[in-house]
């Protein structure tokens, strides 16, 4: 698109040139792959265990939040690109790694995406509830969507108190996302 702009004339116009001028031999197209791309790698793992899409990352040292940061840059950057297509996005918020993954997005601009659904209620401690929103939320900023907080606990004491809370009008805006989601 950039060479089209630059010269005014359509994006097909500027393949069919590229095109002409690599045949006359005056044009050479070359694809060199930057380091800590690993395409092959990423099409065995797909093809491995069925995926769809797998990203490879490779941490700059050996300890926990290498790997967490390296993690983080790639999934941001997976989800830049899938998320401007998806209007219902649930998010899983019980993830550290998740948190690095979107405090690592830039703004994603053309999003489609209205809402950033929480999937998984709370547990334990007051500071992984804090987590779940804070992730959902800044989710949320980067995507330009509404978030959609699930305030329940993740984990019942009983199957009642499971059932329940299922059957609470108040949660019920939440859970009828669940059928609706584009991403998850």
């Amino acid at each position: 698109p950039e060479i089209g702009e630059r010269l005014d004339i359509s994006q097909a116009s500027v393949s069919r040139a590229l095109r002409d001028a690599e045949r006359l031999g005056i044009v050479h197209i070359s694809v060199h792959v930057p380091k800590g791309i690993y395409t092959e790698l990423e099409i065995e793992l797909c093809r491995k265990f069925g995926l769809n899409e797998a990203v490879v990352v490779e941490p700059a040292g050996p300890d926990e939040k290498e790997l967490l940061l390296a993690m983080g840059d790639g999934a941001a950057a997976y989800l830049e690109s899938v998320v401007p297509k998806c209007e219902n996005i649930g998010i899983s918020s019980w993830s550290e790694a998740l948190l690095y993954a979107v405090n690592a997005m830039r703004p994603v601009p053309k999003s489609q995406a209205k809402y950033i659904v929480q999937v998984l209620g709370g547990i334990g401690q007051s500071l992984s509830n804090s987590m779940a929103t804070r992730i959902t939320a800044r989710f949320a900023q980067v995507c330009s969507a509404e978030p959609v907080y699930l305030l329940v606990p993740g984990i019942c004491s009983s199957r009642e108190a499971r059932d329940a809370m299922l059957k609470e009008r108040s949660y019920q805006f939440v859970f009828d996302f669940f059928d609706r989601l584009s991403l998850f």
